[in-house]
């Protein structure tokens, strides 16, 4: 975590005012994403207790805290958590969709969004209870009964028939209604996969934890037994071992949260439109300039298409 606080910081401090491009220039735009990863970093690795490696060390007495998240019951807290994450991250999406809507006065597509949201609660209240109450006993199967599913499609049940008088008052045509039916029962259909698709990808959350404590259990068991030879090459192993560790986490983390955030939270709201931006331009007609103030624009940084003389 400090050596990622440490390159963002460097990374905009000495390398913001120079002329880059491809993936530096990212690089240098990302700066504050960087810094923030790596303070985030050391927060929680002050909870956990880890200091290279998967240890637990009481570290400014948390011991009730990285006791909480020991194998196996922590593993399954640190999967339940993941889910609330994404539970809460695809309803607030749903949420900015139905204001969108009512933005655009589009109210046949705010009460479709409306009633995903309520089947998205009915579908995800038992991992929410689980999460923040972990002594409730679950049985999975008792959620898949017939009275249960009805439960479920009943938001969108109420939604249908909405939709259907809605189209009928307003067109007074029998084919357009079938035709919007046809089209809000995909958009159920659509609905009902995401719901359950997009929450389990959420997952990938822990499954990087588990990935970054069997990874770095590798490691360490490599460096002690290059202790046996000598030390020197159990300290260089794992030095090596952590950046690259480091190296792979940063860059996987960094694509699974951007899929998590575009695929499952923005294909809710985002659209992607608005106007396309286009700098001020003066065509110059009664002037003209010469090759010595091109020059001097150049070494200046100015644009000349973009000054207005007078003649």
């Amino acid at each position: 975590g400090l050596l990622l606080m440490l390159a963002g910081i460097l990374s905009y401090k000495y390398l913001k005012n120079r002329k880059m491009g491809g993936f530096e220039e990212y690089f240098v735009e990302g700066a504050w994403v960087i810094i923030f990863c790596g303070l985030g970093a050391v927060l929680f690795g002050i909870i956990y207790g880890n200091f290279f490696g998967p240890e637990r060390l009481a570290i400014l007495g948390l011991n009730g805290i990285i006791h909480v998240l020991d194998y196996p019951e922590g593993t399954l807290r640190l999967l339940l958590a993941s889910l609330l994450i994404g539970v809460i991250h695809i309803a607030s999406g749903l949420v900015i969709a139905i204001i969108n809507n009512l933005t655009r006065k589009e109210y046949v597509d705010s009460i479709m969004y409306a009633g995903w949201l309520a089947f998205y609660i009915v579908f995800t209240y038992p991992i929410v209870l689980k999460a923040l109450f972990p002594k409730w006993s679950i049985d999975i199967s008792s959620f898949m009964t017939l009275d249960n599913i009805i439960v479920y499609l009943t938001p969108f049940t109420v939604v249908f028939l909405i939709e259907a008088a809605y189209l009928f008052h307003s067109s007074k045509s029998i084919r357009r209604v079938i035709n919007g039916l046809g089209e809000y029962a995909m958009f159920v259909l659509e609905a009902s996969l995401q719901s359950l698709s997009h929450t389990l990808s959420y997952m990938r959350l822990w499954a990087l934890n588990i990935a970054h404590d069997s990874l770095m259990v590798v490691f360490i068991t490599l460096s002690g037994m290059a202790y046996q030879v000598t030390p020197l090459g159990a300290l260089l192993v794992e030095f090596l071992g952590n950046a690259l560790v480091l190296l792979l986490e940063s860059i996987i983390a960094f694509m699974h949260v951007l899929r998590l955030h575009w695929v499952e939270w923005f294909m809710k709201f985002y659209e992607g439109g608005g106007y396309l931006f286009k700098p001020y331009f003066e065509e110059r007609k009664w002037t003209t300039f010469s090759d010595s103030i091109l020059a001097l624009e150049s070494s200046a940084g100015l644009n000349s298409a973009n000054m207005v003389e007078n003649p």
